[in-house]
């Protein structure tokens, strides 16, 4: 049985972390990279993984659950599933094709925020990840491919924000 590893990603930075059992591990070097970040619940990683038959996710910006957070200067550090609220059940009777597209729309940002969000790297980026998971779930890997590379074109500042939609009109 290969390990299963969670990609979990903040505003600004990245780790890769393993999921042993019930909970995603974090040693303290994991932890002060990505500071604080929400967790989807591991059931949720766990059935994006069976899905795709992945050995990686990357989860973002996402807040179902509110984990733990268990300090020990002389062991790793553990966020475990132990704190979840109770839309847990919810979230387990929806597909996850159903989560991937309620995240989505979490991260899209709405007419009403688009001026002051459309130069906002990691918002952009996290609205074209989302996007991408939902082509990927529809079997659409092109789709899927040119929203993971305009959400890369806004982390390294190689596109930026268009006009407004609106003016011109």
């Amino acid at each position: 049985m290969s390990e299963i590893y969670c990609a979990l990603v903040d505003p600004g930075a990245v780790a890769i972390v393993p999921v042993v059992g019930d909970r995603v591990a974090l040693d303290r070097n994991a932890l002060l990279r990505i500071g604080a970040i929400a967790l989807l619940p591991l059931v949720l990683v766990q059935n994006l993984v069976r899905d795709f038959l992945l050995t990686a996710v990357i989860v973002l910006a996402a807040s179902f659950t509110s984990s733990k957070v268990e300090v020990n200067p002389n062991v790793p550090i553990v966020m475990s599933q132990s704190t979840q609220l109770p839309k847990t059940s919810q979230l387990n009777e929806l597909s996850t094709l159903e989560l991937a597209q309620a995240l989505m729309e979490r991260l899209s940002i709405s007419p009403n925020d688009w001026h002051r969000l459309k130069s906002n790297r990691n918002s952009r980026a996290n609205e074209q990840v989302a996007a991408a998971i939902v082509y990927l779930l529809k079997n659409q890997p092109q789709e899927a491919q040119a929203r993971l590379e305009q959400a890369i074109g806004w982390l390294d500042r190689s596109i930026s924000a268009p006009p407004c939609p609106t003016h011109g009109k």
